[in-house]
């Protein structure tokens, strides 16, 4: 929740979110709740308005709801959804191990809001759209970009076994330094972002609580 990183510990370990929390040009939503566990059904639900699944093992295609991709592909918005990790464009790998090219880290289609949809992944002209975040271009953005770091920048983690296997760093679950890792990853980035006229918006995709008893 909100209160894990702008508390004492989270004002250590996060000092750029903090300082975005404290800036008075950035905007706060304090009633923005998490919907559901694991990940997928928050992904889902920005997506398509429903949770589409209780469950984080979901494969490309699969759901056939409507989603914002659709209606943006529709009118003509130019879109994007960037996916750190993610090997390859439209990839219906369901958990890829990066260990190959910084930053490294693990892709998970559950992190994914556009390929677990059958109107995106069975459209070629939607399914272009979801790239790599190598591919995130911040001179030519699109008109609305969705980005997910993978698990070792997204402050998630994995087991310290897996991050010993593959030799991750600072990709523990739980832990300050993985917090210290997606605190920098947003920095180095979201500057450029802003930079490039984006008006960009921070979101965890669990909270604490559930849809009837938030507690993030």
């Amino acid at each position: 929740g909100i209160g894990g990183v702008i508390g004492t510990g989270g004002q250590v370990s996060m000092p750029y979110l903090n300082s975005l929390w404290r800036d008075p040009a950035s905007e706060q939503f304090t009633a923005w709740y998490a919907v559901d566990h694991p990940s997928f059904p928050n992904y889902a639900a920005m997506a398509s308005g429903q949770t589409a699944a209780d469950t984080d093992a979901v494969t490309a295609g699969e759901f056939a709801l409507p989603t914002v991709w659709d209606q943006l592909q529709g009118a003509g918005v130019t879109w994007g959804v960037y996916q750190e990790s993610m090997p390859k464009p439209c990839a219906t790998t369901t958990w890829y191990n990066d260990t190959t090219s910084p930053p490294t880290g693990v892709y998970k289609i559950s992190h994914n809001p556009a390929v677990p949809f059958a109107g995106v992944y069975d459209s070629p002209a939607e399914c272009a759209n979801v790239q790599p975040l190598s591919a995130l271009n911040t001179s030519a953005l699109p008109a609305v970009s969705f980005v997910s770091p993978n698990l070792c920048d997204d402050m998630h983690g994995v087991t310290s076994a897996q991050a010993s296997q593959y030799g991750y760093q600072n990709c523990v679950t739980g832990t300050t330094a993985i917090s210290t890792q997606g605190d920098q990853w947003l920095a180095a980035r979201v500057p450029q972002w802003t930079a490039a006229g984006a008006d960009v918006l921070i979101t965890f995709d669990e909270g604490t609580g559930t849809a009837s008893s938030p507690t993030d």
